[in-house]
């Protein structure tokens, strides 16, 4: 209390700015470089995430995550659902022999990045019982893309002062991709072939004050050339239009996939 009667700051000034403040419609569909993709690695109680989602010709649901690693798969059909988290040792980015941090390395996982064909290349052992060998690519005809231009597109800052911000979060998607492969469960070689979608997220400040609530959701048609894509968040009391106090503040991206084209 004592701090904010002799600050300078107007305690009811906003201290949250959503990544869709001030952004034109033309630039809603900002282009992503290569740095977009990069691991930040960021310190303190950040959390950082690759992450691929996709719906296998079978029906399966598989998602393969590094925070360090992470990999599930659920087939709504025989209603198994398997999940193998582990932590990993060794982590490094970009991988031994690379300059490019898109790729990483531990002592569970080994992805790689292909340039010139968009396309990461995923091997990992999570568990004794799962190995999962991935080829994820990018669809030529839908561009990667954050909210907004340049290297600010993609972030929601949080604090009064965005130039000096208590912390932030972003997203970068890449929203329809191939994948092919195969996983290997309890010695079963499963066809991992599919379409999906792949996001680059950073929650940049303890995930206790980013949000109260997340919502996130992604459709797949079965012409694959369809698909709808939302990542939804809800602040925190202490973040809103109108400082500390004003949560509550609801946070929404997305896309939506026509004829294999951005819509």
């Amino acid at each position: 209390m004592f701090s904010s009667f002799f600050s300078a700051t107007d305690p009811t000034a906003a201290n949250l700015h959503p990544v869709t403040n001030g952004v034109a419609p033309a630039d809603l569909f900002g282009e992503l470089v290569p740095e977009d993709l990069e691991w930040v690695c960021p310190g303190s109680f950040a959390a950082e995430t690759h992450t691929w989602y996709h719906r296998l010709e079978d029906g399966s649901f598989l998602m393969c995550q590094v925070i360090y690693s992470a990999v599930g798969l659920y087939n709504p059909a025989t209603k198994e659902h398997i999940w193998r988290s582990v932590n990993v040792g060794e982590f490094v980015s970009p991988a031994a022999g690379s300059n490019d941090k898109r790729t990483s390395k531990s002592d569970k996982f080994t992805i790689n990045f292909k340039a010139t064909e968009e396309t990461y290349s995923i091997t990992a052992n999570p568990a004794d019982d799962v190995q999962v060998s991935l080829e994820v690519s990018r669809v030529a005809s839908v561009p990667g893309f954050k909210i907004g231009k340049g290297p600010k597109g993609g972030n929601t800052y949080f604090g009064p002062d965005v130039e000096k911000p208590e912390g932030y979060v972003f997203h970068k998607f890449w929203p329809s991709t191939t994948c092919k492969g195969t996983i290997v469960i309890k010695g079963k070689a499963i066809s991992a072939n599919g379409t999906g979608m792949f996001v680059h997220a950073i929650q940049g400040m303890r995930p206790n004050l980013v949000a109260s609530r997340w919502n996130f959701a992604h459709f797949e048609g079965e012409d694959g050339k369809t698909s709808a894509t939302m990542m939804e968040f809800t602040s925190t009391p202490g973040y809103g239009k109108k400082g500390d106090g004003s949560g509550g503040a609801v946070v929404n991206v997305g896309c939506v996939v026509k004829d294999g084209k951005l819509a």
